[in-house]
């Protein structure tokens, strides 16, 4: 269930419902913005997709498209259901293992990023608008977003295999590949926490057959945690803010993977009394709470990611601990935002804005 063709009884509504689905409200945002929402076939299929469903999910849209700031910012490929995860039952007894597919259609970063990673780069023969990381890709033909894919482009590379991840506004054209008779493997954003991330990678391995290679990364990134842990672990635990949208202001909360990451890296996130993945919240609770250090996501600090500009942003507001000493950070926020196979890095370089003088916390390995 957490990875296989995209069925109707393998997505049930109501899990969908539980899920905290950023891709969802990230690719509505985008094509609003870009004035490619109409009502079409495709658009209401994606807002309407499941029959007595719509009303609630147009009311948790509202909420979300609140926090829009920093939605398209963090198009990063969570978990429906439970249990084992593929990569243990694609290895089981009895279990068939599918053909390795031979060529790849990513559609979405934190997948595109894990595939290269995992030696299989070779395979990707078109990604999404958004992947950008490694380098390879930069030359792969480019097949629309998750939420919008071209259907046409996707089918004219010819693919034995799309993966993509969850979200009720792919249904339309991913019924659609499948109709084509292309098999789209379905993975999990990863965004709930590490261990979540950690899960995401092992299915992603598990339909291009790297299950193997995916269990020593996953082993690397489990030591390079630890590593970070045990040095800090003596250390003051600064208060730290991981702001990832500024209109409004909305953080990193305890249950998100970037809030277990100002944990490992000996933080205390000013977000844990919000509770939540992404809580909402106002200027006044981010001063009132004294940020030491503040760690900038957003898709402000990604459009200028220097230092500088950051400083200058968070200038005005002098009476927050945080700016007076300097201590603002977030360049780079693709890394922060994409919880896949460089998470240990990004755990790294958190661990180390929050505590610049714990130089073993820069000598982790991933």
């Amino acid at each position: 269930k957490q990875c296989s063709l995209y069925h109707h009884d393998t997505l049930r509504d109501e899990e969908e419902e539980k899920e905290e689905n950023f891709l969802f409200v990230r690719g509505l945002l985008v094509l609003t913005r870009e004035n490619r929402f109409h009502s079409t076939s495709m658009c209401r299929a994606s807002i309407f997709f499941a029959a007595g469903k719509s009303l609630k999910i147009i009311k948790k849209m509202r909420v979300r498209l609140a926090a829009g700031g920093f939605l398209v910012a963090c198009l990063v490929a969570g978990v429906f259901g439970s249990g084992p995860s593929v990569a243990d039952e694609a290895t089981a007894p009895g279990v068939a293992v599918p053909p390795r597919p031979k060529r790849i259609v990513s559609m979405t970063p934190s997948v595109t990023e894990t595939l290269f990673a995992l030696g299989a780069g070779s395979r990707v023969v078109g990604v999404s608008t958004y992947c950008d990381y490694p380098t390879e890709v930069s030359s792969l033909p480019r097949v629309g977003t998750f939420l919008a894919p071209s259907v046409e482009t996707v089918i004219a590379l010819k693919p034995d295999t799309v993966i993509t991840s969850p979200s009720p506004g792919n249904r339309s054209p991913v019924q659609a590949l499948e109709r084509a008779g292309i098999k789209v493997a379905v993975v999990p954003e990863g965004s709930n926490s590490v261990d979540d991330a950690m899960r995401a990678l092992a299915q992603t391995a598990a339909v291009i057959d790297r299950s193997l290679e995916a269990k020593a990364m996953i082993a690397s990134i489990d030591g390079s945690l630890e590593a970070i842990r045990s040095s800090v672990k003596t250390l003051d635990r600064p208060a730290v803010a991981v702001v990832v949208g500024h209109d409004p202001l909305v953080l990193a909360g305890p249950e998100s993977y970037l809030g277990e990451l100002v944990k490992i890296g000996g933080g205390k996130n000013i977000a844990d009394k919000l509770g939540g993945k992404w809580p909402r919240t106002t200027l006044e609770y981010l001063i009132d709470a004294e940020p030491q250090v503040i760690i900038d996501a957003s898709t402000d600090s990604r459009a200028t990611p220097e230092e500088a500009a950051l400083a200058r942003h968070w200038s005005r507001y002098s009476q927050i601990p945080a700016v007076r000493t300097g201590r603002i950070h977030g360049h780079d926020s693709n890394l922060l935002l994409r919880p896949g196979p460089r998470i240990g890095e990004a755990a790294r370089r958190i661990a180390g804005w929050i505590h610049p003088n714990a130089w073993n916390v820069w000598d982790t390995r991933p």
